[in-house]
């Protein structure tokens, strides 16, 4: 990176590349996400940011020669103790925190996340858990969704009405309503989201929308049809004549 100004330029270059971890309270102590306070792991303390004694709050300073892993038993039950010398828990499926003792909550795509690139993002190698669109519940690993979103995932866009389409059509995802469409009655043979890991449609599944049925519409069905008919004040017009040819 550049820096140029009137009377001088200063250039900066990495020299050498950082190893060091960024974790949630340096992964020696559960975080409290209502409060943003480190539950440090017995042994564990703040630091200054570089292993010593300090005020950041982030259970980065080992107050006495460790030589166990944190939990009541190790790990919790739930990982396995890597041992000397760091004494750090690997998790098993489904459970996460320094001492194993939290539940993950299922993932999904993003419904919102930076992009990764240039008109790139939604990647579906890059889940969530509960989507972006909810929040985990550590002590049972479920997800509590926002309004509007459901799925064990929050990955789901919920259709409108209550019940949903009102009970006059069904709910479908974008991938079924594409091949449920029709014109003059007749099938269009559409598909969305048919290619695997397609960037353009990966919401394929995510987004739902009401197929109402015959006599309602509107976006959550609440509307009825009115009968149709022609008008009787328009002249010189034809009837519209199929020809079937065996």
């Amino acid at each position: 990176m550049s820096i140029a100004t009137s009377s001088a330029k200063m250039t900066i270059a990495t020299t050498t590349d950082g190893s060091k971890e960024d974790h949630d309270c340096s992964d020696r102590g559960i975080c409290d996400y209502t409060t943003g306070i480190c539950s440090c792991s017995t042994g564990y303390d703040t630091s200054d940011g570089y292993g010593n004694e300090g005020q950041r709050g982030d259970c980065g300073y080992a107050t006495a020669s460790v030589t166990a892993c944190p939990g009541e038993t190790s790990c919790t039950g739930h990982g396995t103790c890597e041992g000397t010398p760091t004494y750090a828990c690997q998790c098993s499926n489904g459970y996460t925190g320094a001492d194993c003792s939290l539940y993950t909550c299922p993932y999904g795509n993003s419904w919102f996340s930076l992009p990764t690139d240039d008109e790139e993002s939604h990647l579906t190698t890059g889940k969530a858990e509960c989507a972006d669109m909810g929040l985990c519940d550590r002590t049972t690993g479920a997800c509590s969704c926002m309004d509007g979103f459901e799925g064990a995932a929050c990955d789901t866009m919920s259709c409108p009405g209550d019940p949903a389409c009102n009970d006059h059509g069904d709910c479908l995802s974008m991938s079924a309503l594409a091949e449920a469409a029709t014109s003059n009655g007749d099938a269009l043979d559409l598909t969305y989201g048919a290619t695997p890991n397609d960037p353009d449609t990966w919401d394929f599944e995510m987004i739902q929308g009401c197929d109402c049925d015959d006599g309602y519409f509107g976006y959550d069905c609440s509307l009825m049809s009115c009968p149709y008919g022609d008008d009787p004040m328009t002249k010189y017009q034809f009837n519209e004549v199929h020809e079937i040819t065996w």
